[in-house]
């Protein structure tokens, strides 16, 4: 039998298993963009993987480092200076991406969400392809908002997710897609080693504080607070992620403080966790997942313009289980996340709340999610995993 009188599905295995996947904007949308990919390799080796994103986005700097191609386009949000532009360049990207993924072999799209990944969403609409879109929050965005409205294969991350989801499908409540911890960071010792990375004594109570992937700048000037405040009386250690705006900034008013460091950019995210004894952060959906996986006491900040306060009500989940406090973003300072992290501090506090959280992990989202893509690129069922062959 020659080429031309086989099935299209007989020629979609002739060539290797491409994916798409939108991920950008937000490290919230990224890594667990990352992830999948990650479990696709894992189910599929020969598995050929492009990253679809946004120009001048976090996106370009993190997918490269992962050793994954990125395609970008021209795409600006729905509010701003630049919004009134916003249909136009949508609408050129789509048709880019579209003609990319013809050229390319593209077999289905995953689209994490956030407005970067609207155009490969589009383009698989355009080209007939296959779609998966992926909402980690409570309350989708707006990106997946519209996304919803071209395909019915939709994955949330909760099972009370997916509010304002434009499809009348029913969803799949699969969890939040994280990269799997690095062996090293199983091995015993771990912990301590990492401790001693970010200068922190076994003594000690480590305050790992997290603005999210860009910053936040009234976390940061908090944990500062907190820090100098707390340098006077306590033991405790606070390890700040600042963003790359602020770092100078908490660099300088923490000069004199010896337990107190600020970075820009932290790229060991599971040695911070190992070192940490209580995370200060928001309450985007990865940084939810990631306290449960890690099993971690938090106190959350939500960021409270968040389209549909889903902040909150990620945050939730935590606080349901006793895993985590809330504090208000137009009330935190100094003193008051001072208090609410030495009443974390008193015995076994910390532990009761840190096996809560884990009791809300669900660890299998990533291999789910890439279960379905590969189901998705081969509808008759005929492929199975490479890594069983």
């Amino acid at each position: 039998m020659n080429s031309t009188q086989l099935s299209e599905a007989s020629l979609m295995q002739a060539r290797p298993l491409r994916v798409a996947i939108g991920a950008g904007g937000t490290g919230g949308h990224i890594y667990p963009g990352l992830a999948v990919a990650q479990a696709l390799q894992e189910l599929h080796p020969a598995a050929e993987i492009t990253f679809f994103g946004a120009r001048g986005r976090l996106e370009e700097k993190i997918v490269p480092q992962h050793g994954y191609p990125l395609y970008t386009t021209t795409v600006v949000g729905s509010v701003g200076k630049k919004a009134p532009l916003a249909p136009f360049l949508l609408a050129s990207a789509a048709l880019r991406c579209s003609s990319y993924l013809r050229r390319w072999g593209a077999h289905v799209v995953l689209g994490m969400g956030g407005y970067p990944s609207l155009p490969v969403v589009f383009g698989a609409r355009f080209a007939r392809l296959p779609i998966i879109i992926h909402e980690a929050n409570a309350v989708a965005g707006r990106a997946n908002q519209l996304a919803s409205r071209f395909t019915k294969n939709i994955a949330v991350a909760h099972v009370d997710g997916g509010v304002r989801l434009s499809s009348s499908n029913p969803v799949r409540a699969l969890g939040m897609p994280l990269l799997k911890q690095s062996v090293e960071s199983q091995r015993p010792g771990f912990r301590s080693e990492s401790r001693r990375a970010f200068g922190a004594s076994e003594e000690e109570i480590v305050v790992l504080v997290c603005g999210g992937s860009l910053g936040a700048q009234s976390i940061t000037n908090a944990a500062i607070s907190a820090a100098l405040l707390a340098a006077k009386t306590e033991r405790i250690r606070f390890i700040i992620k600042t963003g790359a705006s602020d770092e100078e900034r908490a660099q300088r008013q923490l000069a004199n403080v010896s337990t107190a460091t600020a970075y820009a950019y932290i790229d060991r995210m599971d040695q911070a966790y190992a070192a940490a004894d209580i995370v200060v952060g928001r309450s985007g959906a990865s940084t939810v997942a990631e306290l449960a996986e890690a099993g971690l006491a938090s106190i959350l900040i939500p960021y409270p313009h968040a389209i549909g306060d889903h902040q909150r009500v990620n945050a939730q989940r935590l606080v349901r289980a006793n895993a985590a406090v809330v504090l208000e973003d137009d009330l935190v300072d100094g003193p008051a996340l001072l208090r609410e992290i030495v009443k974390l501090t008193r015995p076994g506090v910390r532990e009761r709340m840190g096996a809560a959280a884990r009791g809300v992990h669900r660890p299998d989202a990533a291999e789910e999610l890439a279960r379905w893509a590969i189901s998705l690129a081969y509808p008759d069922n005929t492929h199975q995993d490479q890594s069983q062959v």
